[in-house]
């Protein structure tokens, strides 16, 4: 699992990334007082892209709302990790998290996920 790294490019001219030159994937496991999760990309052909994962979460103790991402180069079969967060959560919370990979304005993946009400 390994990106190039944030802020990298392939080269000076920089044509449009294929329009399906990623998949963006959420990956959920057990945490210490709740979950972790994690946002990556998954290269399916050499890509350049921003991506965006933005988790929110409310319930009793609160409401929370963060975003994180940055900018991306990955070669074919490679995994970018977007970013990593570790989030409280109980039963009677809600959570919405949303993996956004985009070029130049353009949205070129994105999954999204739901908990609760």
């Amino acid at each position: 699992m390994m990106a190039l790294g944030a802020g990298l490019m392939f080269g000076p001219a920089q044509a449009a990334p294929p329009v399906q030159c990623a998949v963006a994937t959420i990956q959920v496991e057990p945490g210490a007082a709740g979950i972790t999760l994690t946002g990556r990309a998954v290269a399916l052909a050499r890509c350049q892209f921003t991506a965006s994962l933005t988790v929110e979460r409310s319930g009793q103790s609160g409401h929370i709302k963060t975003k994180q991402g940055g900018e991306f180069a990955v070669e074919k079969g490679r995994v970018a990790e977007i970013a990593t967060l570790a989030i409280s959560m109980t039963p009677e919370d809600s959570l919405a998290v949303e993996l956004t990979l985009s070029f130049a304005g353009r949205q070129i993946a994105t999954s999204s996920l739901r908990v609760g009400p």
